[in-house]
């Protein structure tokens, strides 16, 4: 009878046979910085070509974008 395994464990032992293909990156950045300076993950939005730093910001452009643009002459 083949041997049940704890799904921990199969966890464990795919995060370690990933690691090995590379090496962990985890901590590596923050390891080092010089005493005084910090990392900080920033997220970005795309819509097409624009950037936005803010959620609403890009949900905003991707509204204007869905838009038909009609000129109104007056």
């Amino acid at each position: 009878m083949p041997e049940r395994k704890n799904p921990a464990t199969l966890a464990r032992s795919a995060d370690s046979e990933w690691e090995n293909e590379g090496g962990s990156v985890a901590g590596a950045v923050h390891d080092a910085l010089p005493e005084g300076i910090t990392a900080e993950k920033t997220v970005r939005y795309r819509v097409g070509s624009y950037t936005y730093a803010r959620l609403e910001d890009a949900k905003a452009q991707l509204a204007r974008q869905s838009t038909p643009f009609t000129a109104s002459i007056g």
